[in-house]
């Protein structure tokens, strides 16, 4: 029995510490590593200076697309990825950031998915073109099946 009470000690003291962390990163301002607190976390906290400098439109397609198909939850993952697979390609430099700052700024995987689906109203920051075509493509009203993730036909980006 005292084995198990150490062991709740340690999983608190552990808990304690994650915590702390937590809160160094979101106010030292260093993105990655407020993004990963976070993912843990039930409030949205929104990161500043997450795009890279100076990146071509062709890098910042292939970054988008990579991303759109890696989030933190497997919901977003489908949504994203067969949404960036159908329109990615056809958006401009201004759409492209709009969604570079829709799927980069707000650290809370679980309030996108609520704003794409309607459940959640859409904050003013984040109500835009793009994001009612997200919602569009969730209402899915052609019965796509979206089971999985469309193929990542990898072309290496040469700039």
């Amino acid at each position: 029995m005292l084995m198990f009470q150490g062991s709740y000690c340690l999983i608190f003291v552990l808990i304690m510490l994650a915590s702390q962390f937590c809160k160094f990163c979101l106010l030292s301002k260093q993105p990655q590593a407020a993004r990963l607190c976070a993912r843990f976390s039930t409030e949205t906290v929104y990161t500043e200076n997450f795009r890279p400098r100076d990146e071509s439109i062709t890098k910042k397609r292939a970054r988008l697309l990579w991303q759109s198909r890696k989030r933190g939850i497997s919901e977003n993952c489908l949504i994203f990825s067969t949404f960036a697979a159908e329109h990615l390609n056809s958006f401009n430099e201004t759409q492209l950031s709009t969604f570079d700052e829709l799927i980069n700024k707000p650290s809370n995987e679980w309030d996108l998915y609520y704003w794409m689906v309607g459940t959640k109203p859409v904050p003013d920051e984040f109500s835009s073109d793009i994001m009612e075509m997200l919602q569009e493509h969730c209402r899915n009203q052609n019965k796509e099946e979206r089971f999985v993730q469309p193929p990542l036909n990898y072309k290496p980006v040469q700039d």
